[in-house]
């Protein structure tokens, strides 16, 4: 993707003065236009999104940035601006077997795998104890859909590549504040 504005759409009439009888010598340039092939392990959205689906989404995204942002160690839940339901639905997250024994925490961990294709994922949380990586993929609600299973099997491959811990996977529903252990 070159973001080429197609400013030049808009040019009706080119002049050019010259004085000199010297030829204008035009070359022409071959830009390479193959696409390369981007990989990433999260799911794809096949379909336009309904208003509501558009809103559930949005939402999701804003529980979302608020656990990004919230301090698991020392958690200030005053300063999350999402309705006190779901402040109660993180605030149980939070004290969940999943999180208290951690050590350390990486948010949004975002990566590139370069095998056979280029790989991209960003992983919800991963919760690191003394040996084991826990990685975690909180939804708003639905944590059934089959494309979440191989989303945290290529997050999982990811990890054992750098890792010699032990790595665990869950899908957590927020809303449901539901645990599920993927082996």
């Amino acid at each position: 993707n070159l973001n080429l504005t197609k400013n030049y759409n808009f040019v009706k009439k080119l002049n050019i003065e010259t004085n000199s009888n010297e030829k204008l010598e035009v070359k022409e340039i071959d830009i390479k236009n193959d696409v390369e092939e981007n990989i990433k392990f999260s799911k794809n959205n096949i379909h336009y999104l309904t208003k509501e689906e558009k809103e559930l989404f949005e939402f999701g995204e804003k529980i979302h940035y608020a656990l990004e942002m919230l301090d698991f160690k020392n958690p200030n839940f005053d300063e999350l601006e999402i309705p006190t339901y779901y402040k109660d639905k993180i605030k149980k997250f939070i004290s969940s077997e999943l999180i208290k024994d951690g050590i350390n925490f990486y948010k949004e961990y975002e990566f590139m795998e370069n095998d056979s294709n280029l790989k991209h994922g960003i992983i919800d949380l991963i919760v690191e104890t003394n040996d084991t990586l826990k990685i975690i993929d909180y939804k708003l609600k639905n944590i059934d859909d089959k494309a979440y299973l191989e989303q945290l099997l290529g997050y999982e491959n990811y990890l054992s590549k750098i890792t010699n811990k032990k790595i665990e996977k869950y899908l957590y529903s927020i809303v449901d504040e539901t645990i599920r252990k993927i082996d």
